[in-house]
Parts: C-alpha cells; structure tokens; sequence
C-alpha cells in the first residue's frame, strides 16, 4: 500500500520496498515509518490480507504491534523519499528543491 502523498519518493525506493517482500517465506509485513515516526507511509504485506490497515496518527505503531501480534516477519525500511509526505510544513527540509506549486501549504485556500 503506497499513498498518495509521497511526492519525493524515488524509484529505487520503489524497488527497494518491492524487493523486500520477494522471498516468498510466508506472512510478513514490511513497513515505511513516516518522518515524524508516527504514521506509516508505506506497507507491503503477503498476503495483502495479512494485516488490517489503520492509516492516521499513530498507525505506525498500530501496524507494528499488529504485525507481531499475528506473528508475522517484520521489516522496517527507513526509505527518506517515502519518509516525507504533503502533510509535512513547507519548510521542511527535502522540500525546498520542489517547484512551489508543489510544496506542501501551510494553509489551503477557502473552498467556499
């Protein structure tokens, strides 16, 4: 499960987050914790099924607790592309090379 909100994530972190679950040895969970360690910015699960999704604050640790709860093999990758997401403030570090339609606001305009 890949967001989509990741807008600096690179392809080799793609290949690397696939890669991870390619040894076909049973139930496993490889997560992407977002920056802040908080939330997860990334899952691979075999089988899909093999953990329920809970995305939100928190759900890093959610997904942690849940994967060992149902004995699954854990894999944290710490991937900086996938790390950051739009939700984190413009003056992020990792940001500031985006064009500024891209940058992550601070405050969205009035939609009414």
């Amino acid at each position: 499960m890949l967001p989509a909100d990741v807008p600096l994530v690179t392809p080799g972190e793609l290949n690397c987050l696939l890669g991870s679950g390619a040894t076909g040895a049973g139930q496993r969970a490889t997560l992407v914790p977002a920056a802040d360690g908080d939330g997860t910015n990334a899952m691979l699960l075999e089988p899909p099924a093999a953990l329920q999704p809970a995305f939100g604050p928190g759900s890093y640790v959610r997904h942690l607790s849940q994967a060992l709860a149902r004995r699954l093999d854990v894999e944290v990758r710490h991937l900086p592309g996938l790390a950051g997401d739009i939700d984190r403030p413009p003056t992020s570090p990792g940001c500031s090379h985006l064009p500024r339609t891209l940058r992550p606001s601070s405050s969205l305009p009035s939609m009414s």
